[in-house]
């Protein structure tokens, strides 16, 4: 249940702002009661299935640059794993990713030059209502673009 969960809520990230909350919880409780399930797994099958969320949260926390939390999330996936992982590429992933971010926590920072921001001018794409036909615009964001206009949306509703 808990990776089904993670799973939506990592993909809905981009869809309400409190996703990516909730994904960390829900993974944090997955990795408390990890003890239990694995011993569950081995009971059931004698190994351990694919984990995403020691992976995910590993990647999760490489993108904030939070490479002592990324370190910690691959590490206890490898401890999860120990040597009962039904897909040895995992374990083989997570070792690669943890030896990358502790090459990264002995580096200096790195002084770069002050990042000049450049004024914006956002980008306006057109697009085709479905629906009805009608031309909107929207600045253009990550995911799928939209397929309805805003009334038709909000008609849908």
């Amino acid at each position: 249940m808990y990776s089904h969960l993670e799973a939506l809520l990592y993909r809905s990230r981009d869809a309400f702002t409190s996703a990516l909350e909730e994904y960390d919880e829900a993974c944090r409780r997955h990795d408390s009661e990890m003890d239990i399930i694995r011993q569950a797994f081995l009971a059931k099958w004698g190994q351990v299935p694919w984990l995403e969320t020691y992976r995910q949260m590993a990647i999760r926390q490489q993108k904030a640059k939070n490479f002592e939390q990324a370190l910690w999330w691959a590490e206890r996936g490898i401890a999860v794993y120990g040597n009962d992982a039904a897909r040895p590429e995992a374990i083989e992933n997570l070792q690669k990713r943890a030896a990358a971010y502790r090459a990264k926590l002995r580096l200096p920072p790195r002084l770069s030059a002050p990042k000049v921001s450049q004024p914006t001018h956002p980008e306006i794409e057109t697009l085709v209502c479905i629906a009805c036909g009608r031309e909107f615009q929207r600045v253009p964001v990550r995911g799928r673009k939209p397929l309805h206009c805003p009334e038709c949306r909000d008609q849908a509703r």
